[in-house]
């Protein structure tokens, strides 16, 4: 069975938590308790994201860190990832 792209499993569980989430809460589901090694993972790959413009910002709550959702780049991107 072939592994799948980080990223593309990144943005199926940013869609998977309801498209409006924490980049670790998707990657983890780890949310305030997640590791320093976890937040730093996740960043990564919101970074690499959001530079390919596959994700987008959508606000930071006052408690929280920011959140992301997939935009129809990166839903194209999973398209095009066969998935």
């Amino acid at each position: 069975m072939p592994m799948l792209d980080p990223l593309a499993t990144f943005l199926m569980r940013i869609q998977a938590a309801g498209n409006d989430v924490a980049p670790v809460s998707a990657l983890f589901r780890a949310g305030p308790d997640a590791t320093d090694d976890q937040k730093a993972m996740a960043e990564q790959l919101a970074r690499r994201a959001y530079e390919g413009g596959l994700i987008a910002d959508t606000g930071t709550p006052d408690d929280g860190p920011a959140r992301v959702a997939v935009t129809a780049a990166g839903e194209q991107f999973l398209v095009d990832c066969g998935l």
